[in-house]
């Protein structure tokens, strides 16, 4: 069953792979930005928590950066610092968001992309049927419940 489940995932967010083995959206949240500062070896110490992500999502975000010396940057993406961009090992924003709003976030992933920067979405499964799914959107990381 987990093979199917896994498969039904990838096709509905059009990523290469999917993992059915975290327990809820907040714990695969903070797996994915434990990811990205992996990735970078540690060395890029911030991580960007969109302010509309579901509250109980950035509570488990902000006790698994604490544990890791993660610097949480917490707010609008319209106050994002791109001048300290590469200062950053990753970011995450939540489809539909926590107040409802439905967002295309092709152009920003990109302009991660070029900083180096991992782009998680969390991602509604369903919405995925009606809206862009992250890996049409360029996100290198998608999380959710389903």
């Amino acid at each position: 069953m987990l093979l199917n489940y896994q498969t039904m995932i990838v096709e509905l967010t059009r990523l290469d792979f999917a993992n059915a083995s975290l327990l809820d959206e907040g714990n695969a949240a903070s797996e994915a930005m434990a990811m990205a500062f992996s990735i970078h070896n540690n060395n890029r110490k911030k991580f960007f928590v969109s302010q509309n992500l579901f509250p109980q999502t950035i509570d488990v975000c902000k006790t698994r950066a604490k544990a890791n010396g993660i610097d949480l940057v917490i707010g609008d993406i319209a106050d994002f610092p791109w001048e300290h961009a590469k200062e950053f090992c990753g970011a995450i924003f939540q489809n539909p968001d926590n107040i409802g709003n439905i967002s295309n976030y092709t152009e920003l992933f990109a302009k991660f992309k070029e900083n180096g920067i991992v782009s998680i979405l969390a991602q509604d499964i369903m919405s995925t049927v009606i809206c862009k799914p992250a890996g049409e959107m360029g996100a290198d990381i998608s999380v959710g419940s389903a």
